[in-house]
């Protein structure tokens, strides 16, 4: 099998971005996962990218790799990476990959730490010419850290499996046994005429050569001497590196909790005594020794309450309530110029946020400051819009309304909300036809910070 690297300078050891496009990326030899150079995006809340556009044939498939790493402690964004297949006029015809590195996912590469990320497209459709690779940290509300990229690698094989790993060395070659001894020749008769094969008798010893004569008939084979002792095996070669672990499965939902055991009846207190009268107090006597300390006397009232000290300092907050929703069945959306709601039917994971029956609609059941972010993924290139409403109305730090023709819109703000607020992901903006992708055709996230 040949295994060819389709990208250019993917371990940016030119010491630049030669090969690339790029947007709010350098070079920089700080940190490396080999070599000495690795790209880096910017930190903040701005948007950064490299792309690469590289040949490609219908029917084939690629294999992406690539090292990923945040610098500080600071929550890592998402990260997108995308293959798009394009036509002899550059025109998009097809997603062979869409994959998404989750938020706060990525190791600190101050401890030498990286994610290396391996995905494999889909095969690319008829009148492909052409395979674009595009790693985006789409813009956002939060403040992010710098992240490292290194040793990107797009793989074509010539079969259908994946690409396998380097070959171990071959294990040294173990001694060739010892030769049995050879049967002993018998003497060449006398050509005549060929009679019946009669048995084969013992092999005498080989006599002196004499004149060739004239070449008779072949003499029967005589036996095979016995094969010797095999020779030790040889010591098996180095094991090559473990393939590509494969992602891990959807975990089952959690099992409900079982009801608190009712708590027993407290005993009945008894009555306590009556006081007696005090006496009549005598002289006083001389004073005695000390007598033994008498029990102790009940306790008494408690006192005020002193003021309230200041607030210790806040805990780590804990994110409860969260939610992710997808399309990924490649759904046709009629849209209207005022907006078209995107059903999210498909891996939904809903912790204290609760959807419509339509899919479309999602509850929040506190107040509190919430994260939100979204990705539409459409099949061909089209003048759109795309936003959230919140209780029915456009939220103008979620629109995107290019003035160019896309296929592909992300977007996240951080916003306010109040309990019972109502979240809806909208197409809007054409009066026509919007094909999803399969897949990755649509997204939305929800995360409550505080």
């Amino acid at each position: 099998m040949s295994i060819e690297n389709l990208v250019v300078n993917g371990g940016f050891e030119t010491g630049d971005l030669t090969g690339w496009a790029f947007l709010n990326t350098i070079v920089t030899p700080t940190q490396s996962h080999s070599g000495i150079y690795s790209a880096r995006f910017a930190s903040g809340t701005v948007q950064a990218f490299i792309s690469q556009t590289v040949p490609a044939n219908p029917g084939e498939s690629y294999q992406f790799f690539g090292s990923f790493a945040k610098f500080t402690a600071q929550p890592s964004p998402i990260i997108q990476i995308q293959l798009q297949y394009l036509d002899a006029g550059n025109n998009v015809i097809g997603t062979g990959l869409d994959f998404i590195i989750a938020y706060d996912t990525l190791p600190t590469v101050v401890d030498d730490n990286w994610n290396e990320i391996y995905q494999t497209s889909t095969a690319a459709p008829a009148g492909t010419t052409q395979a674009q690779l595009t790693i985006t940290k789409p813009p956002s509300a939060l403040n992010t850290p710098f992240i490292f990229i290194d040793d990107v690698a797009l793989l074509r094989a010539d079969a259908t499996n994946g690409a396998p790993g380097p070959t171990g060395p071959t294990g040294a070659t173990g001694p060739t046994g010892a030769t049995g001894p050879t049967g002993a020749t018998g003497p060449t008769g006398v050509t005549g005429p060929t009679g019946a094969t009669g048995p084969t008798g013992v092999t005498g010893p080989t006599g002196a050569t004499g004149p060739t004569g004239v070449t008779g008939p072949t003499g029967a084979t005589g036996p095979t001497g016995v094969t010797g002792p095999t020779g030790p095996t040889g010591p098996t070669g180095a094991t090559g590196p473990t393939g590509v672990t494969g992602p891990t499965g959807a975990t089952g939902p959690t099992g409900a909790t079982g009801p608190i055991g009712a708590t027993g009846p407290t005993g009945a207190t008894g009555p306590i005594g009556a006081t007696g009268p005090a006496g009549v107090t005598g002289p006083t006597g001389a004073t005695g020794p000390t007598g033994p300390t008498g029990p102790t006397g009940a306790t008494g009232p408690t006192g005020v309450t002193g003021p309230t000290g200041p607030t210790g300092p806040a805990g780590e907050t804990v994110t409860e309530i969260s939610a992710s929703a997808s399309n990924t069945t490649g759904e046709v959306i009629a849209v209207v110029l005022g907006g078209t709601p995107v059903s999210l039917p498909n891996e939904q994971s809903l912790n204290g946020i609760t959807v419509d029956g339509t899919d479309t609609e999602f509850t929040v059941p506190e107040t509190g400051r919430y994260y939100i972010a979204y990705n539409v993924n459409i099949t061909a290139s089209l003048l759109l819009g795309t936003r959230i409403l919140i209780n029915g109305n456009p939220n103008t730090a979620s629109t995107l309304n290019p003035v160019l023709t896309a296929s592909s819109f992300s977007n996240d703000f951080i916003t306010p909300l109040t309990a019972g607020d109502t979240i809806t992901l909208e197409l809007f903006g054409l009066l026509g036809a919007a094909t999803l992708q399969t897949g990755a055709g649509a997204n939305l996230t929800i995360i409550r910070l505080e």
